[in-house]
């Protein structure tokens, strides 16, 4: 009874240790509920929150939150297919940085949980190393490091286990479990199942380098290995296929940095995260994140000298950490293990194999202590249960607090003040817009985050993540919008593009130009309705031409003056003197009634990098505006025609929205004269299918970023359809991957019993030296293949 106990005991602690540390670092750092920091840092806060926060809207395949409406099966297997993040639901958005601590703090207690059950099984007399190695494997610094990067956690919990499904393998057995794990893997996250894959490939070569099995054994085991990957691949292809296809408008189509060198990381650099509480900041030179325990390093090194474990396994592991430790050091295997993509930020994605191969390696060198007394071996193992946990909870915190001090947190009670008044205001407009379909900005200083309609639910453009649409983007930052590297925002927008993309409703907390009419308040917010507002779509002359112009301004007015077939002049350079100082720039402006704007995406960066409202001054009136130098600072200051811009929004009102649906679905009627072009702000993705009258036409596109078809003269009604690519033949590959496996399975080739003469034993690497034969048992007593078990 009491072996039983000390059994069960070992994987209730190793879940229990590694979230009780988490818990006591972030109680003793104030996070809320315990203070009023929380684990927004980074991309925790300007993506996640709201990407959890966005879950309940339903979106998977297409999402109009996102960049006018493009592919969002990429945001979500990136970020939030894991299975455990639909806990996410069950926490109110407002409490979201509180739900999202405790599933972090869940997350890593699985991960001890998974490789205590990994290390009890692969090595049954491991005794107290199981629970040591499972602490130092769930609060190795990778997990705290990537604490604010949750989804690559999920690599981390369902490592283990594939590796003891692969065991199964080894042994002879079917590949049921090895396929079962794949593919909640791959569900719960791809990037992170690509690295796990490919350490699983090298770990079966090592295995099998050490075991040695017959020929007929090798085939079969190679055979289960690779048909349980295509099966597991093709039962997640309807997930994992449109999300490649999609990352090819984002990430892959270009925007990252390469290295600059053969090294990725300096020797020195992974010698010093040896130690512990050692933080070295999350940007391009940031080093790699390995250090999982003083006794884990220990043993790491030991293992290598013990006789007791086979000289060829030494060597065979020996070769495996070395592979591995090139691979961190080295810029090509590098980039290998990140799809052939150097990461922006946040590098050595993949370290958390390295620090699990150090663990496995350990958890075989821990003493046995076989003559001892109980209480000597109890104590022993408490003696360094304890140092563990005090070294790795002191290490927790010093990297969960160095991430607090660098890049700062969000304030738990900003964020609620915050999401109450924007989620009120949302309201407020999806009620006045009734059915109708509406589009909606929020400034700057208003947007807690860059993914803010994701959060709140509303269609917009500000949208962050690494699925992002790279000609959407392009063309934002074209007409003066805000748009840096992987993110694009309404700051910037004008009444001319909130027109031209049916910005209907703004939030604000300062002033809007003239026109815009205040209908709802929460807090310092307001939210403002738009006056001249173009719908979804609406009907061209056909005289559609590319932007021209040396700023923002020029190519709006060029923009419309193309939809009109006749060229117009909203903008008009202001009247203003300029002095340009060495370290600013003066304007001294007289007022014509009309709003004024200046264009400072030649000025500033990042964020602060585009079109400012200025105001509008009465007529005579001389406003003074200070902006930094720049050596371009005349013809910065232009103004508006507004009532040209109402005129302009008239002749291009023509058609009737019916009807446009959550998942991509857009109805439409329109009254069209010979050689018109219904031109949409629907980006130009692929997967888009058009309908006129029930026959399906060819779509264009215009400014090669959004959609449009010519049409015939006549009343139509036209149908826009979304089907995200590659959904169909993912679809398709499940459909033969579930046939295939339930035909392997009936024909009994997966069983979970194997051939008794065929069956591959993995040698056990505990208290044994090479040579000594031990029989497997499985229920009952089997015949093991001698070879292999030598």
């Amino acid at each position: 009874m009491k072996s039983k106990f000390e059994r069960a005991a070992v994987p209730v602690l190793a879940f229990l240790i590694p979230g009780l540390v988490m818990l006591w670092v972030y109680a003793s750092l104030g996070m809320a509920p315990w203070g009023d920091k929380t684990v927004l840092i980074t991309d925790m806060s300007g993506q996640y929150v709201d990407f959890f926060c966005a879950l309940k809207n339903g979106d998977l395949f297409f999402s109009w939150s996102k960049a006018l409406g493009t592919s969002y099966i990429g945001v979500f297997s990136f970020y939030m297919s894991s299975l455990l993040s639909t806990l996410t639901l069950l926490v109110p958005n407002e409490a979201m940085p509180v739900g999202v601590m405790f599933l972090t703090v869940l997350k890593v207690s699985l991960a001890g949980l998974s490789f205590s059950i990994f290390a009890k099984k692969r090595f049954p007399d491991c005794g107290y190393a199981a629970l040591l190695g499972s602490v130092c494997y769930a609060l190795m610094s990778y997990n705290a490091i990537y604490s604010i990067d949750i989804m690559w956690l999920d690599g981390v919990i369902w490592l283990p286990l594939i590796l003891l499904a692969l065991e199964r393998i080894l042994a002879g057995r079917g590949a049921g479990p090895f396929v079962a794990a794949l593919v909640v893997c791959f569900l719960s996250n791809w990037y992170t199942s690509y690295m796990v894959g490919g350490f699983c490939a090298l770990y079966l070569c090592a295995r099998l380098a050490a075991l040695r099995p017959e020929r007929a054994a090798l085939k079969k085991i190679l055979l289960r290995f690779f048909g349980g990957a295509a099966c597991a691949l093709g039962l997640t292809a309807w997930m994992w296929l449109p999300t490649f296809l999609a990352m090819f408008i984002g990430k892959f189509s270009g925007g990252n940095v390469d290295y600059d060198g053969l090294l990725a990381c300096t020797p020195l650099k992974l010698l010093s995260q040896l130690r512990t509480g050692q933080y070295g900041g999350v940007g391009y030179e940031a080093p790699p994140y390995v250090y999982c325990g003083v006794v884990t390093l220990a043993g790491g090194i030991v293992y290598f000298f013990l006789k007791r474990i086979p000289r060829r396994e030494r060597i065979i592991n020996g070769v495996v950490l070395l592979l591995l430790t090139a691979s961190i050091l080295l810029s090509p295997l590098d980039k290998v293990w990140h799809l052939f993509q150097r990461p922006n930020w946040f590098p050595f994605r993949w370290s958390f194999i390295f620090s699990f191969f150090l663990v496995y390696l350990a958890v075989q060198a821990a003493p046995r202590p076989e003559k001892w007394r109980p209480w000597m071996r109890r104590g022993l193992a408490a003696a360094l249960a304890l140092l563990t946990v005090w070294d790795l909870g002191f290490n927790t915190k010093s990297i969960i607090g160095g991430l607090e001090r660098q890049l700062g947190c969000d304030s738990y009670q900003a964020y609620r003040t915050n999401y109450i008044n924007n989620a009120q205001l949302t309201a407020a407009a999806k009620a006045d817009a009734g059915e109708n379909f509406f589009r909606m900005g929020s400034m700057k200083e208003e947007d807690r985050s860059l993914n803010s309609p994701l959060a709140f639910g509303y269609p917009g453009i500000t949208h962050y993540s690494s699925a992002y649409n790279y000609d959407v983007n392009h063309l934002t930052r074209a007409l003066g919008f805000a748009q840096t590297w992987y993110w694009c925002a309404y700051y910037g927008s004008t009444p001319v593009t909130d027109a031209l993309f049916d910005m209907q409703y703004v939030i604000s907390g300062s002033d809007m130009p003239p026109g815009y009419e205040p209908i709802a308040q929460a807090g310092e917010l307001t939210l403002w309705k738009n006056p001249d507002v173009l719908p979804i779509a609406f009907l061209t002359d056909g005289g559609i031409q590319g932007l021209a112009g040396e700023n923002p301004f020029q190519r709006q007015n060029s923009l419309v003056s193309g939809l009109l077939g006749e060229e117009i002049e909203l903008f008009t350079p202001a009247y203003a003197d300029a002095e340009a100082g060495q370290e600013e720039t003066v304007y001294t402006v007289r007022g014509t009634g009309k709003p004024v704007y200046i264009d400072l995406t030649r000025v500033l960066t990042s964020e602060e990098s585009h079109i400012y409202y200025l105001g509008t001054p009465n007529s005579e009136e001389a406003w003074t505006i200070t902006v930094p130098a720049s050596s371009d600072a005349v013809g910065n200051l232009w103004e508006l025609d507004q009532d040209a811009l109402h005129d302009a929004v008239e002749k291009l009102d023509q058609v009737n929205i019916t009807s446009v649906e959550k998942n991509g679905r857009v109805r439409l009627t329109v009254q069209a004269d010979g050689g018109q072009t219904l031109c949409t702000t629907i980006p130009a993705e692929n997967g888009w299918t058009a309908y006129v009258d029930g026959e399906k036409v060819e779509l264009e596109d215009w400014l090669e970023t959004f959609l449009c078809l010519n049409l015939p003269a006549g009343i139509h009604e036209v149908e826009l359809r979304y089907t995200a690519p590659g959904l169909v033949p993912g679809i398709a590959l499940g459909v033969l991957a579930l046939a295939g496996l339930v035909l392997v399975n009936a024909r009994g080739g997966w069983k979970k019993e194997a051939d008794p003469e065929e069956e591959t034993v993995p040698e056990e690497e505990t208290g044994r030296k090479k040579g000594t034969g031990q029989k497997k048992k499985t229920g009952r007593k089997k015949k093991a293949n001698r070879r292999a078990a030598r």
